[in-house]
């Protein structure tokens, strides 16, 4: 009987990864992609915390809406000249790069240092988000894409997942923010990653990224016009406005509890690490019990609705116990709801413009939208 249930649990995993090889290709990639972004998070908002305190958020905020602007508007701009494969692995070697600076300035005490750390884990998380499923529209038909979300999610989930324990071992032999170095690793990984998706797969739209965006001014008249010809759009960038305005709230009380929880660095680092990894954990949890559900049947508006109403209740629970142990055990599956659902909703519904449109309106979503949402906490 036990020999029976191996078998059918092994033809059960066989099956389930019985898919096309750039799935699995584009699966590795976002495992990879998520445990870049999850240890330079855990890392930059523990530096942040223990030599600034949480106080320092809301200049965080202030600071990332600053950068969001002129960042997203150069992709943008990228994008109309480039293909997405290429400024991705630019992107990523930039990373890779970059977690070496961070590190440096962090050995070196330079001013401001923590500041960038934190800035830059939540820039690049929105940065790799967008490009990742920029880049899967263009390997993927609409409906396989559709059909593979719930499959490339899950490998988000497991990458982070294995960042988060990956960071809390390291933590235990090397000083906190040395996290840096590992995950320049990562990083690396996924130049490389990216450069072998452009080999075994080019993108369909390889020879069309020869449109030129001369500036700021031009991309928010490009924005005007498709706002014009899809009216919806208004609508999805107001609901990114409110939710990073959201997440930002949610965000600031949860790192106000782990400051006042912690007070060393390295026990700190470690910690984050963990409660990103249980955010992933959160995420696989969800895809399980009720993901192809939701992602593949529900309609825009239930999933549209699921993070507001869920982040409502868990911040009236939060009223009520005030703890490390309610906070962690909330917070994740608070902000995964907001990236299966709401995300991939924002997503599958940008799908349905030409890719030029959706390409001004992927980086224009976040010029317009995530700087002016940033600063609403206090």
């Amino acid at each position: 009987m036990r020999g029976v249930n191996g078998a059918r649990l092994a033809g059960a995993i066989r099956h389930y990864f019985n898919r096309p090889p750039i799935v699995l290709e584009l699966a590795l990639l976002a495992a990879l992609l998520s445990a870049a972004v999850i240890v330079l998070m855990a890392v930059g908002s523990a530096q942040v915390l223990v030599d600034e305190g949480s106080a320092a958020l809301p200049l965080v905020y202030l600071l990332l809406a600053a950068v969001s602007v002129p960042l997203a508007s150069g992709i943008s701009a990228a994008l109309c000249r480039w293909p997405v494969s290429r400024i991705s692995g630019v992107a990523s070697l930039a990373s890779m790069f970059l977690a070496l600076a961070l590190r440096a300035a962090l050995a070196f005490e330079l001013p401001g240092a923590s500041h960038a750390s934190c800035i830059a884990a939540y820039a690049l998380e929105i940065v790799f988000d967008t490009l990742f499923w920029l880049s899967a529209s263009q390997h993927l038909p609409t409906l396989e894409l559709k059909r593979q979300t719930p499959f490339l999610a899950a490998a988000f989930g497991l990458g982070g997942i294995f960042a988060g324990f990956a960071a809390t071992i390291f933590c235990e032999i090397f000083a906190g923010r040395d996290l840096l170095l590992l995950d320049a690793v990562f990083f690396a990984l996924c130049f490389a990653q990216y450069r072998r998706i452009g080999r075994l797969d080019p993108p369909s739209d390889e020879g069309e990224a020869d449109e030129v965006e001369p500036g700021i001014l031009d991309a928010l008249k490009a924005t005007g016009n498709v706002v014009r010809t899809f009216p919806i759009t208004a609508g999805i960038a107001a609901s990114v406005l409110l939710m990073s305005a959201l997440f930002c709230l949610q965000d600031y009380l949860a790192m106000t509890v782990y400051e006042q929880s912690f007070s060393d660095a390295d026990e700190l680092s470690s910690f984050m690490a963990i409660v990103y990894a249980g955010h992933q954990a959160a995420e696989l949890l969800i895809l399980a019990v009720c993901g192809k559900l939701i992602l593949e049947r529900a309609g825009p508006i239930v999933r549209n609705l699921i993070f507001p109403l869920s982040t409502c209740g868990g911040l009236l629970a939060l009223l009520s116990w005030w703890s490390l142990p309610r906070l962690s055990s909330s917070t994740p599956t608070l902000s995964h709801c907001r990236t299966l659902f709401s995300n991939r909703s924002r997503r599958s519904t940008s799908r349905r413009f030409p890719i030029a449109c959706r390409r001004k309106f992927a980086s224009s979503s976040m010029v317009l939208s995530i700087p002016w949402g940033s600063p609403f906490p206090p």
